[in-house]
């Protein structure tokens, strides 16, 4: 997911590692993601279908050879694996890759690496060769284009996601806790922030929503447009939803 949100298109055909954990029988590596984040192709990446690349069906710049994406393809022929798959990038989009957070991440980065930038640039211009481009292009120009893709990418990757699985939409779904102390809820793999989320999610794509209570707490029911006492539910809406957990101090 990180390489096909990245649009790194030097993937799946290349820079492929893995290795032997000693929890699972294998996990990947990741590395060499430089053509991404339009580090390549130029401000417009963002627009690029990279989750088709990855797949084999479109060729951008380079093909992705059959043999690095018949894994993918084939774990998406089966439906838990396939929603899951699609859950999953709307609870990065909803934390980890909104446009606000990656920008903030790229601004952090930037703030401790720029002090040396002029440095770095006096060393080594005269040794990029055939990649004098990338030295002399101006250090705020390469940030911005970082950024712009950053502000773009969910929305584009968004469409790529809903057309390549024949979705109909997305709807807006909004999450809360009656108090943050007393306990959290849980989105598929995401803990939502103690104020609460207000997210994309895709329609018609099964979500589990879980009250987790906090120690001397208990969960009580859900409240608003659906309502229940038990504390894991699952619902595939296709409009939008508002729903809040309600946590009580436990009885003695």
């Amino acid at each position: 997911m990180a390489q096909i949100y990245f649009n790194n298109l030097d993937w799946p055909g290349n820079n492929i590692k893995f290795w032997n954990s000693p929890d699972t029988k294998w996990r990947w590596i990741l590395y060499d993601t430089d053509f991404g984040f339009g580090g390549m192709w130029g401000e417009s990446d963002y627009l690029i279908n990279s989750l088709s690349h990855a797949l084999g069906t479109e060729t951008v710049g380079r093909q992705a050879p059959p043999w690095s994406t018949i894994l993918l393809t084939k774990l998406l022929q089966n439906t838990s694996f396939r929603n899951k798959f699609i859950n999953r990038f709307a609870d990065e989009f909803n934390s980890r890759f909104k446009a606000e957070n990656v920008s903030g991440h790229v601004d952090s980065i930037a703030a401790v690496m720029s002090r040396e930038m002029v440095n770095h640039f006096n060393r080594w211009t005269d040794y990029c060769g055939a990649y004098q481009q990338y030295c002399v292009r101006p250090w705020a120009d390469s940030i911005n284009v970082i950024k712009t893709f950053a502000e773009n990418r969910v929305l584009s990757l968004t469409n790529d996601i809903i057309g390549q699985f024949i979705l109909t939409g997305t709807y807006l779904l909004k999450v809360s806790a009656n108090n943050s102390d007393f306990g959290r809820v849980r989105i598929n793999s995401l803990t939502i922030p103690s104020e609460g989320l207000t997210g994309t999610y895709f329609d018609t794509i099964p979500i589990s929503i879980t009250a987790l209570a906090n120690d001397g707490y208990d969960f009580v029911r859900w409240e608003g447009d659906v309502q229940s006492s038990i504390s894991v539910i699952t619902m595939d809406p296709s409009e939008d939803v508002s729903i809040s957990a309600i946590f009580e101090v436990a009885e003695e």
